[in-house]
């Protein structure tokens, strides 16, 4: 046993040894886990599988197979985690309260985890950055400019020529909405209309291609995570992919990170990794920075080079009014040759809690509410009275496939990672049951998308108006919620109507479809027709008729 043993790798993804003697002849790898995934069976099921295998292999019985692979788990696990001081997360397995198939799980996790990189990057993100400079953008381009209808040409023959693609960032899940699935599931019930926000952008990106007259959609790319990935598929294919062409709709999990105790950070300077069960370590996603990785580990950046695409349109799934593939801010792009490009929206006020666009020793970024000098926030220009610092940012991005391949590639600790709290369900130490934290006790290691911008040297800046562009879904009620953003739709929807020459009365709104217009365009038929939205929001349908309350 102890001779065989030395050929298996328990810890592996697919196989269970590379290479095993058996009466003089070489047996193949074999993929359990896709044997298991194929016939249905559980991870218990898949032990038992491997077990088999052994005892047959090495011609022992069951039970002492059992106990060599409970040896060989419990060994490998002990020289990792002493290495690291990390030996709490074998508290279960000690105590002899997990089963075998739990072992094997834990010892996936840990195995996973590449320890003297999470301490390393936790040792970085911990220490006090290096001063840096902070300094006003110099300049900017707002959507009122004159040239607006030359982007949008722009931008629409990119789309024609099927040269751009659309990347929405939805890895979290929807628990600040009072939602247990992902945050682009959420149906925002109060628009008479209903949709749910994947649906919304998903229309939009089909309205855009219609009015660009191209043969096919652009690619879009969903980036989710181990918690949303299975249920946003699963979300799409139930709803046919809203008409989107499923080959052309792509699934992209982000990184994930050990969760730290707070305490033990706090209290102790330790990196104490966290268990989620018995047999489970709590992971969590990487942060929005963490597409770069995995575009490119999934293969997508070079698909996009391949397939001629000139500019990526990136954005965050909590944002309402999303337009995917805009085709003002693909040709804003194209015009100025830009390598990375950024949408913001004008600060309400100085203390509005968002970061805005600036410089950080020379090179634009987002700097954090948290880094900006109260009294530095309130400096207004003194020829136009503005903030200075007030290009909000709101997660709406432009890039090239040569940025992101530059940005998959550079030194992982280049990008500086930030310590964010959480609160973390842990297992209950008498009895293994989860315990729900009140107040945060986990700390995250995340990496935002904008750290990578300090990589360009010719980034741009497009001002666009929040009423148009900008109405995040992030809380369940106050700011920021399904409430202030129906609320911005439906008054979205009333300007373009106005704007149209039509005559809205009343403050409720209007929910113009996406099949109907995508930026207020199309509606032009509808100029001196009276719409009364005194009472009750309205509801247009695709020709433009109102549809029945």
């Amino acid at each position: 046993c102890q001779r065989m043993s030395s050929y298996f790798e328990p810890f592996e993804e697919v196989q269970i040894s590379d290479e095993i003697e058996k009466n003089g002849e070489k047996m193949l790898p074999i993929e359990f886990k896709d044997l298991a995934k194929a016939k249905g069976l559980s991870w218990s099921s898949y032990c038992e599988l491997k077990i088999d295998a052994l005892s047959e292999t090495i011609g022992c019985k069951k039970s002492v197979a059992i106990d060599v692979m409970r040896n060989m788990v419990s060994k490998e696990l002990r020289e990792k985690c002493s290495l690291f001081d990390q030996e709490h997360l074998l508290y279960w397995l000690d105590s002899g309260r997990l089963s075998l198939a739990e072992s094997w799980e834990l010892a996936t996790y840990i195995n996973d985890v590449d320890m003297a990189y999470v301490k390393a990057i936790w040792q970085g993100a911990k220490k006090e950055s290096a001063p840096v400079e902070i300094s006003p953008l110099e300049n900017w381009v707002s959507t009122n400019d004159p040239r607006l209808d030359a982007w949008r040409l722009l931008g629409l023959g990119a789309i024609q020529r099927i040269s751009t693609a659309a990347v929405i960032l939805a890895g979290g899940q929807g628990t600040r909405l009072g939602f247990n699935l992902p945050k682009g599931c959420f149906q925002m019930k109060d628009l008479p209309s209903k949709p749910h926000l994947f649906e919304a952008f998903a229309k939009r990106l089909l309205k855009v291609t219609s009015l660009a007259q191209a043969k096919m959609a652009p690619r879009l790319i969903i980036m989710t995570s181990y918690a949303t990935d299975k249920d946003t598929k699963k979300f799409f294919e139930s709803n046919n992919y809203f008409g989107l062409d499923a080959q052309r709709v792509h699934f992209v999990p982000q990184g994930t990170m050990p969760a730290l105790s707070l305490d033990h950070h706090l209290n102790k300077d330790q990196m104490r990794i966290m268990l989620a069960t018995k047999s489970t370590l709590a992971l969590a996603p990487n942060g929005n920075g963490g597409i770069y990785q995995a575009l490119a580990m999934y293969g997508y950046v070079d698909l996009l080079e391949e397939e001629g695409v000139q500019y990526i349109h990136i954005f965050s799934v909590d944002n309402l009014l999303g337009k995917p593939c805009d085709p003002v801010f693909i040709g804003f792009c194209i015009a100025h040759d830009a390598t990375v490009a950024s949408k913001v929206v004008p600060k309400c006020s100085p203390d509005e809690r968002v970061g805005v666009m600036a410089k950080k020793n020379g090179r634009t970024t987002v700097v954090e509410y948290s880094e900006l000098d109260p009294q530095e926030a309130k400096r207004c220009d003194p020829f136009t009275g503005r903030l200075l610092y007030i290009a909000g940012n709101i997660c709406n991005h432009c890039v090239t496939p040569q940025f992101l391949t530059a940005a998959a590639s550079v030194d992982p600790h280049f990008l500086p990672y930030h310590l964010a709290r959480k609160k973390i369900s842990t297992p209950n130490p008498k009895n293994g049951t989860p315990m729900i934290p009140d107040i945060p006790n986990a700390i995250k290691l995340e990496t935002f998308i904008f750290d990578a911008f300090t990589l360009c040297d010719d980034h741009f800046t497009l001002e666009c108006s929040r009423a148009h562009d900008f109405a995040p879904v992030k809380n369940a009620s106050g700011n920021d919620s399904p409430g202030t953003a129906t609320a911005a739709l439906l008054q979205r929807g009333a300007l373009w109507l106005k704007d149209a020459g039509a005559i809205v009365l009343g403050d409720c709104g209007v929910d113009i479809p996406p099949e109907l217009s995508y930026d207020g365009e199309g509606l032009d038929h509808l100029q001196g027709r009276i719409f009364d939205a005194s009472e009750h929001p309205l509801l247009l349908d695709i020709t433009g008729d109102l549809v029945d309350s």
